[in-house]
């Protein structure tokens, strides 16, 4: 039997299989050892996958979720070249703090496919850990998130804090956040989509910046309404179910609530930085 176990956003995950998973760079920052009693088990089972009906072969989707009898049935698809729609080749069976992953494909195990198969993002939310789309910088021992959809300007931004004020980048492409009694913490993770930037490193978390491409730099301070309704679309989560709807809403209720968001509408220059950084006093 093999074991791998990572600690990421505080909570250990651990996987156990047949056969070794390949290490990747990035995941290897969050490996951890003597983990007796993980937060999360996964089996992993080079096996077919548990099929539910004849009508779940091809999807146009990613991933879907079926559930039966309270159990979770998360299925991961890649597209198949012949037929070019997307075919299922794993299923993570949730059950409490275990899962058990059905992986159906040849070919070697490594760490990116078992991650991404158990679907990590809802995963971890019902751990009260969210995954933010986010470039995450740190800057004077407290994180700053660069919020928004795809080429809105977020590593732009990072790069700029960057050049001019010293900071450094954790994460160019996602933050994972958990809201405690003492406020909000950052946590990096171990993808980062092109960026190729991620650190295994966490910090209380000083505001999240929802960004606007703008042709001046302007500034402002969103309410709890309007910070909730930017941060349920940057959050990763499973938006066809339900339950995961409501987890997801409730948990940007809590960050809308207590944690500083403002939106920067901006150019991609010096200004843009020196506005914001006078506003969070690291000036």
């Amino acid at each position: 039997m093999y074991s791998k176990a990572f600690k990421i956003c505080g909570l250990t995950i651990q996987f156990e299989s047949n056969e070794p998973v390949t290490d990747i760079k990035e995941y290897s920052l969050f490996r951890v050892n003597n983990i007796k009693m993980p937060d999360i088990r996964v089996h992993v089972l080079r096996e077919p996958l548990p099929k539910m009906s004849d009508d779940m072969v091809c999807s146009k989707d990613r991933r879907f979720r079926i559930i039966l009898n309270h159990i979770k049935y998360d299925y991961t698809l890649l597209p198949d070249p012949t037929t070019k729609a997307y075919v299922p080749y794993a299923c993570a069976v949730h059950q409490n703090d275990s899962v058990d992953l059905f992986l159906d494909c040849n070919g070697a195990l490594w760490d990116t496919m078992l991650f991404d198969a158990v679907n990590l993002p809802d995963l971890f939310l019902e751990h009260g850990i969210g995954f933010l789309h986010a470039s995450f910088i740190c800057v004077n021992e407290k994180a700053v998130l660069f919020a928004g959809p795809k080429q809105i300007g977020k590593s732009t931004q990072a790069d700029l804090w960057m050049k001019y004020k010293n900071a450094l980048i954790i994460n160019g492409d996602r933050a994972g956040i958990h809201m405690d009694r003492y406020g909000l913490t950052a946590f990096g993770l171990p993808f980062c989509g092109t960026s190729g930037i991620c650190r295994n490193e966490q910090y209380p978390v000083a505001a999240i910046v929802f960004l606007q491409k703008s042709s001046i730099n302007t500034l402002t301070r969103l309410s709890e309404l309007e910070s909730f309704m930017q941060l349920i679309g940057c959050f990763s989560f499973m938006h066809s179910d339900l339950d995961a709807q409501k987890t997801a809403l409730s948990f940007a209720e809590q960050v809308a609530a207590k944690c500083l968001c403002l939106r920067l509408d901006c150019r991609p220059d010096v200004q843009a930085v020196n506005l914001l950084s006078k506003e969070l006093d690291f000036d």
